[in-house]
């Protein structure tokens, strides 16, 4: 679920002015707009959301950079009547930011922070006005509330989803009980607190459960959860660790669409993996997957992709509860942990596309550690290990190195001065040596590079942790310049990837990477191309040097990669991977005929379309995984061209030239 619905509109001017809740509201967007008037290059103000007892919720968008693509973000501030000492002020607000703050979990919406001097509302007049507000992260897909009512509108609400959806409930809820780095959060009975108690019906469950029944072909047991959730009396709720999390863990497990086959109370054909598909995409709206050819008599039917698996995000830094609970569950189709076959309608293909999107998250080691690496090396790649498991944040990831860099330089510098005083450095020669080796921050950021080009190549391409690497450049690029020591005595700058405009010491750093990720080496070779292309698309640095799209050995325009298909298959990998990466923002290229290594234009387009096509028809010889990856080119690159440009322009990204350019040979 997410936080705004994509179709929602700005109701209030069709609204009665003499609404007072809806004058209430036009007030505070005047306000919130005039807030965010000036600061245009960075900051927008949307829409209206909603309101709620004691806020009201707004999208806004945001970007830190003229060249960087906007995000969208929900900001909350306290309506009128809650701007008191007690809520807005002082109170819930910032209770709800620390929180926030502390709580690392997918099921909970993303706090997002920005320094005083980043922030329209962090000016005296709004801060005085507003007391406190917060940004949150924006998703997709609509609000609870409209699933809700989408959902009521439908004749039948899968089970099977609905056992997830209390899954995904039940996490957060893990989430916000269990928060590390602080205090346990408060728990608060209702009763005991003097609150009031949530507007359930006040009998026993058991009375509860012998009622009429209002979802007839609702789960028995889910149903029974459910009512024992909502009970006053603590005694009567089941406790999270022990009792809640194990039943409905089983249940995800074991009822997939053949058990519902065989009960009374629900239509079975409801149940089944396409049914549940068909009506997630009506109820939140989503395009229908693209109509498969016609099988052949000889071929099987086709299943349905499964739906979005219910394990949660290993990489997640969640705290779990202290039982060490198993919080996995398997996607609908897969067999029950029993042992026993799965009766679903999945295929092959469809597991290894499960597999392959859990495997996306996947703990990783990427066995950078050196045995001849000192203290300040190994802290640099526990950083980049900790980033790619999602064991920290990105931005502290990036503060940590440019914080290892910089007390680095300045502690050998200081050690190659005392060499030069005293003719003897007081921690011996090998202080001496290490002082000129390394004083220079220049040598330490071309170490930097190798080093994330060595976790580049050890981070399959589908990885979340080729993401996490993109992230921490840009974070690394937005740190403020810091002074430091060269070994001359100067005094620079230092900073990364600002000053490198053409990206010539990034570029040069991967270069060294060559012998152990080359074509030699497909898998790596694929997963440093994946990469790249994610460093140019982001336009961060411009890497199409390294792009295998314009390589002739992936062309096949000579011997032997023109008539030995197992020579050329690493480069068609390799490009296949600049295709999902960057397809958009290479079409931007050739349809604005660009110039960066090559002068690229529709030629260079229709020449890469014709070589996809070649590998991917039937009886070209490459093996099948070639043949998967050119087809799946060929379907982004005509997503690229309908699409247009990408949302960062890397032409002006670059500063690249564009000009009509003739074909090159």
């Amino acid at each position: 679920m997410g936080s705004v619905s994509n179709s929602n509109s700005d109701s209030l001017e069709s609204a009665s002015s003499a609404d007072s809740v809806t004058t209430i509201v036009r007030d505070a967007r005047d306000s919130l707009k005039g807030y965010f008037s000036g600061w245009e290059n960075t900051w927008k103000f949307e829409r209206y959301i909603n309101s709620g007892l004691a806020a009201h919720a707004w999208i806004v968008q945001h970007r830190r950079q003229a060249n960087e693509p906007w995000q969208k973000m929900v900001l909350k501030t306290p309506s009128a009547e809650r701007m008191s000492v007690s809520y807005g002020k002082d109170g819930q607000f910032e209770d709800e930011r620390q929180l926030l703050d502390r709580v690392r979990s997918r099921h909970i919406m993303k706090l997002i922070q920005f320094g005083d001097g980043e922030d329209p509302l962090a000016q005296d007049g709004p801060r005085d006005e507003l007391g406190q507000w917060i940004y949150l992260e924006y998703l997709q897909n609509g609000t609870l509330a409209n699933f809700m009512e989408k959902c009521a509108k439908e004749a039948y609400v899968p089970n099977r989803l609905l056992w997830r959806i209390f899954m995904c409930l039940i996490r957060a809820c893990v989430a916000l009980s269990y928060v590390p780095d602080g205090p346990p959060v408060d728990r608060y009975d209702e009763n005991e607190e003097g609150r009031p108690p949530p507007p359930t019906p006040q009998m026993p469950i058991p009375q509860i459960v012998t009622l009429q029944n209002p979802c007839p072909e609702l789960d028995p047991d889910l149903r029974r959860l459910i009512c024992q959730c909502t009970a006053v009396a603590r005694g009567d709720r089941p406790r999270l660790a022990d009792q809640l999390l194990p039943e409905v863990k089983k249940a995800i497990a074991e009822r997939d669409a053949a058990y519902y086959e065989g009960v009374a109370y629900c239509d079975g054909a409801n149940e089944t993996d396409d049914a549940v598909l068909r009506f997630l995409e009506r109820v939140l709206g989503l395009p229908p997957p693209p109509a498969a050819a016609a099988p052949s008599p000889d071929q099987g039917t086709s299943a349905p992709p499964p739906l979005p698996p219910a394990v949660p995000n290993p990489n997640e830094a969640i705290s779990s509860p202290p039982v060490g609970e198993d919080f996995s569950s398997p996607p609908l189709g897969t067999s029950p942990p029993t042992g026993t076959p799965s009766r679903g309608r999945f295929t092959a293909r469809a597991r290894d596309r499960r597999e392959a999107n859990i495997s996306s998250n996947a703990p990783l080691s990427l066995g950078l550690v050196d045995p001849s690496d000192d203290e300040t090396d190994r802290q640099l790649k526990a950083a980049l290990q900790d980033l790619i498991n999602g064991r920290a944040e990105t931005a502290a990831i990036a503060r940590t190195i440019d914080a290892l860099i910089v007390s680095d330089c300045e502690k050998e510098f200081k050690a190659h001065q005392e060499f030069a005083d005293n003719n003897q450095p007081k921690g011996g020669e090998e202080n001496a040596v290490g002082a000129r080796a390394f004083t220079n921050p220049l040598g330490w950021v071309a170490y930097l590079w190798r080093t994330v080009g060595q976790a580049a190549i050890a981070i399959p391409h589908n990885h979340n942790g080729q993401d996490r690497l993109i992230g921490l450049l840009q974070e690394l690029r937005r740190l403020p310049p810091r002074t430091v020591h060269y070994i001359s005595g100067d005094v620079k700058e230092h900073t990364f990837l600002e000053k490198d405009k053409e990206g010539e010491q990034f570029c040069q750093s991967l270069r060294l990477l060559d012998h152990d990720a080359g074509p030699a080496n497909p898998a790596k070779y694929a997963n440093l191309s994946a990469f790249q292309a994610r460093v140019f698309a982001h336009g961060l640095v411009d890497t199409t040097r390294f792009c295998a799209l314009i390589t002739d050995e992936f062309l096949g325009l000579h011997w032997p990669y023109n008539k030995r298909p197992e020579k050329s298959e690493p480069y068609v990998l390799a490009a296949g991977q600049w295709m999902t990466h960057a397809g958009a923002a290479l079409w931007e290229m050739c349809e604005k005929k660009a110039y960066a290594v090559k002068g690229f234009n529709m030629k260079w387009w229709a020449r890469w379309q014709a070589r996809f096509e070649q590998v991917a028809a039937d009886g070209s010889g490459f093996s099948g995984q070639a043949r998967e990856a050119a087809a799946e080119a060929l379907k982004l690159m005509a997503v690229s061209k309908e699409g247009g440009s990408a949302g960062i322009s890397v032409i002006e990204a670059f500063g690249l030239l564009v000009k009509d350019w003739e074909d090159e040979d």
